[in-house]
């Protein structure tokens, strides 16, 4: 288990919202909306031990069982948000499951049953495991629509809406799958493609008079109607102003705008992000990181990314440790967790934060 001492579960009349990174390359958010009921979105590994996805791992340390877990929301399907999801889903039989229809294209030939060996990917193996899950269970997914509640009943939960993909980004799929469908009969035709993170699925959530928004990885673009211009313009779902925020694209400049702060987030909102690291690619910038930190002093990170280079050991010790065995590697993996609390009862309550393990609340 995960979490050691900080294994207290919240109250019934407590939400909480729990980001949690894994090493620079994963994340996933664990909701609870009241009542022991409980939402995953996304998933990630320890990559040192994939057997348990660490949102269940997490649950565990809580005494939650997955019997608890009533939805499970794929937000996009980019690796680092879904390994270990088909285990997750797995292990809930009560959950209902929520993607979008409009996704990318290794995903929509195995969605029609097409041959897409060709083109299989560690996240649509994972794709493909979920679809196989609902098969034998005779379920349905949620497609997730603009606008459209996913979670809630009565006044004692939280509820669950989607704030994107679009009316307009669902189109641009379906033209792009139509040109994919006719380059299966002109072989040399490029395909169009487009990026998962322009179809994620940003959420909404209502914790009695709490308000909160989990951004994904979704962008802002130029076109007002996608991304995050999009969503700001949003007058159906969006009552009150949210007064926390998991930063989306893990604080990248791409998942920035400006009156994102201005229009969706109460002042001195609470806003998590989690880093990105691929190679000698990272997020979020130190710029990046400036700019979020004026706009509030409750900036979170679950791991702070000191070194983009992989340090160099001294000569003798590398002599010593080839060796024992020549395979040896660093271990590299990290985990943070930032989970916040509120008392839904209490529209005054303020968001407790907890930062455990690796993660940091950035300016100290």
């Amino acid at each position: 288990m995960i979490l050691g001492h900080y294994d207290s579960p919240p109250t019934l009349q407590e939400a909480e919202v729990t980001l949690m990174g894994a090493g620079a390359y994963g994340e996933s958010i664990v909701c609870h909306v009241g009542n022991n009921n409980w939402i995953i979105v996304d998933s990630c590994v320890n990559p040192n031990d994939s057997k348990v996805p660490l949102p269940l791992d997490y649950l565990t340390s809580l005494g939650v069982s997955p019997l608890n877990i009533s939805l499970i929301i794929c937000t996009h399907w980019h690796t680092d948000h879904i390994r270990g999801l088909s285990k997750i889903l797995e292990a809930a039989p009560n959950a209902e499951f929520c993607i979008s229809r409009a996704h990318d294209q290794n995903k929509f030939l195995s969605f029609v049953g097409m041959d897409s060996s060709k083109l299989l990917n560690s996240s649509t193996k994972e794709f493909t495991k979920c679809l196989s899950i609902l098969k034998e269970r005779g379920k349905l997914f949620i497609d997730a629509i603009e606008d459209r509640k996913i979670h809630g009943k009565g006044e004692e939960l939280g509820h669950i809406f989607c704030l994107s993909p679009s009316d307009y980004t669902k189109q641009i799929f379906d033209l792009e799958i139509a040109d994919l469908i006719k380059a299966f009969y002109h072989p040399t035709k490029k395909i169009p493609y487009s990026s998962p993170n322009s179809k994620s699925i940003v959420l909404f959530a209502k914790l009695g008079p709490h308000r909160a928004i989990f951004g994904a990885d979704l962008e802002t673009v130029e076109n007002e109607h996608e991304g995050w211009l999009r969503v700001m313009k949003n007058k159906i779902t969006i009552d009150n102003k949210s007064s926390l925020i998991k930063i989306s694209h893990h604080g990248s400049v791409t998942g920035y705008h400006e009156d994102i702060w201005n229009i969706l987030l109460l002042d001195n909102a609470v806003a998590k992000i989690t880093p990105w690291k691929l190679g000698g690619n990272y997020l979020p910038k130190q710029e990046m990181i400036e700019k979020y930190s004026g706009h509030t002093n409750q900036l979170f990170i679950t791991e702070v990314v000191e070194s983009h280079k992989q340090k160099a050991r001294d000569r003798d010790l590398e002599k010593l440790i080839k060796s024992f065995k020549p395979n040896l590697q660093e271990i590299k993996y990290k985990l943070g967790i930032i989970r916040s609390r509120i008392n839904m009862n209490d529209a005054e309550a303020k968001w407790q934060v907890q930062i455990i393990m690796g993660a940091k609340k950035i300016g100290l």
